[in-house]
């Protein structure tokens, strides 16, 4: 029986996300609320390993005998890895499913938790190293998920994904000390094994799920999906060198000016605050914290704004940029307004990601073509993020000042702003982007 009109506005009236649930009948979908589990499973799995580390590092120094500089290269690897290892990672997954993609990643990082949590110091670093690899299959695979499975509810799905990374973050920083006094650090650390296990179930159980479930949800205003969904072949696509296309470039300068801002600020504005009102270790590792839950206000405030705008990526980039400018200039000249700044520069930590993603999917033709956009984009962005640290340590020891750190923050914006508002206005791929 068809729908009537006022079903079809009762329709449209509700959350996306819950419409994506539902058949067309009104009852839910299990295979899809399974799936929607799954994919919140995995990306708990892509910050965690990394925050679980500094708060038993000190007790990791003494046990194993390594020297400040191991240890901080054992906090610096995986970030290390989302850079370098991504064009090589990419290569794998081009002659692998997703799913298989997303194995890789869960038991890597299952394999990584415990080398590192019960290893000397030969298998921590192996450890490390897997964690790193694995959660930069991650990186990459957690996109084509949304792409594929969630292109209805792209920027929302998005939101989620960066939101999920932020919760295992916080689980893990915030219960991994109290853990380790109890019964140990090499506890402390394994005990997030759990987190990968629950992802592996959950995957297995949507992958034996039928497909035959599955129904065609509505598209969402201004989304459209990649060509295959369409049935497009990839060759209309134009497919050419990335090298060669300037929207590539473009956003990966939006992204790398992104993370610089992001790993520079979450490094060094503790010591900051310490450094210009006296702020105590306490106060100083509190804005820390709120600096990042703030983020999930731009996790969940882009996709808001996306359905208002209609999908309009240069406004979204500019609402990103200006927290982001904001937050530079307000800690610098006020910085004993921590807390005003935090929400602002929370707002752009989370929200960048959304909106940077979200445009690089929809400037993506095919799924494997997203997948080489996304390699090429958080290759370099996070090799800009891996360096950010030390430069602006760097700059405030060669100074003595904050000034130029605080400086370049504010250029990083400005520069994020240029770049995604171009790339914004450029024709989508296909149209010799």
């Amino acid at each position: 029986m068809p729908q009537k009109p006022e079903q079809d506005q009762a329709s449209a009236r509700k959350p996306a996300l819950l419409t994506f649930f539902q058949t067309p009948e009104g009852s839910l979908n299990s295979r899809r609320i399974v799936l929607f589990l799954a994919f919140f499973a995995l990306a708990l799995n892509m910050r965690g390993p990394i925050t679980s580390l500094p708060p038993v590092i000190a007790q990791m120094q003494r046990d194993l005998g390594i020297s400040q500089s191991v240890a901080g290269l054992l906090s610096s690897i995986p970030v290390l890895c989302f850079g370098l290892a991504t064009p090589l990672v990419s290569l794998v997954q081009a002659r692998v499913t997703i799913e298989q993609t997303i194995a890789i990643t869960l038991w890597g990082v299952l394999l990584g938790t415990l080398l590192r949590s019960f290893g000397d110091i030969a298998l921590v670093m192996a450890g490390t190293v897997i964690l790193g690899v694995s959660m930069t299959f991650g990186n990459i695979v957690a996109l084509m998920v949304v792409a594929r499975d969630f292109n209805q509810i792209r920027t929302l799905m998005t939101g989620i994904l960066v939101s999920a990374m932020s919760v295992g973050s916080m689980l893990t920083s915030a219960f991994t000390a109290p853990l380790a006094s109890l019964f140990g650090w090499h506890f402390g650390l394994g005990i997030w094994a759990v987190m990968a296990l629950l992802g592996i179930v959950l995957w297995t159980i949507s992958g034996r799920m039928s497909p035959q479930q599955e129904t065609k949800a509505p598209e969402a205003s201004g989304v459209s999906a990649p060509s295959e969904a369409r049935g497009q072949p990839a060759e209309a696509t134009g497919q050419r060198s990335l090298f060669r296309r300037p929207s590539a470039w473009l956003m990966a300068a939006a992204f790398g000016t992104h993370t610089f801002m992001f790993y520079g600020l979450t490094a060094w504005l503790p010591v900051y605050l310490t450094s210009t009102i006296g702020a105590s270790a306490n106060t100083a590792g509190f804005a820390e914290s709120m600096f990042q839950i703030m983020g999930l206000t731009g996790c969940f405030g882009i996709p808001w704004m996306a359905s208002r705008f209609k999908g309009s990526h240069m406004a979204l980039f500019l609402a990103v940029t200006i927290a982001w400018f904001i937050m530079a200039v307000g800690t610098y000249l006020a910085p004993s307004l921590w807390p005003v700044w935090a929400v602002f520069g929370g707002f752009g930590s989370g929200g960048g990601y959304v909106v940077i993603f979200d445009l690089v999917m929809s400037r993506a033709a095919t799924l494997d073509e997203g997948r080489k956009m996304s390699t090429f984009v958080q290759g370099l962005g996070y090799v800009v993020a891996s360096i950010s640290p030390t430069v602006v340590g760097s700059l405030h020891q060669w100074t003595a000042s904050w000034t130029l750190s605080f400086v370049l923050f504010a250029l990083s914006a400005i520069i994020m702003a240029i770049c995604g508002i171009i790339t914004s206005l450029r024709p989508p791929v296909g149209s010799h982007s």
